[in-house]
């Protein structure tokens, strides 16, 4: 006898499975099959596939850094192993540390009289 828990479980993934959406797991030999929902040109879970631009942030949410101020390399206090963008033009070299473009996400500066953005 089986407890009512566990027939509830039963006839849940039973229902899913009837539904035509369940993936095969494919054997390490196997080539990929396409779900019944796939082949009908949904998604796996039944809905409609959006292949769209899905925008997750507003636009210009990051300010860009347009007038960098910087110091020189025996004033810099970045602690060892900060990974940077390094530049080096027309005699001139600039770092831009990582932890501050993950903010800011560009750089506009020029570096030797040559204008240069740095992005990440």
């Amino acid at each position: 006898m089986i407890g009512k828990r566990t027939a509830v479980l039963l006839m849940a993934g039973c229902c899913w499975m009837a539904s035509g959406c369940a993936t095969p797991a494919p054997g390490p030999l196997s080539e990929p099959v396409a779900t019944a929902c796939e082949a009908e040109g949904r998604t796996a879970t039944g809905g409609e596939p959006y292949h769209g631009l899905i925008q997750y942030r507003a636009k210009d949410a990051k300010v860009a850094i347009t007038n960098p101020e910087f110091v020189t390399a025996g004033d810099a206090m970045i602690a060892a192993g900060t990974k940077v963008i390094g530049v080096f033009l027309g005699g001139e070299a600039r770092a831009y540390p990582l932890f501050i473009l993950s903010n800011h996400q560009i750089v506009n500066d020029k570096v030797g009289g040559i204008p240069v953005s740095a992005s990440w």
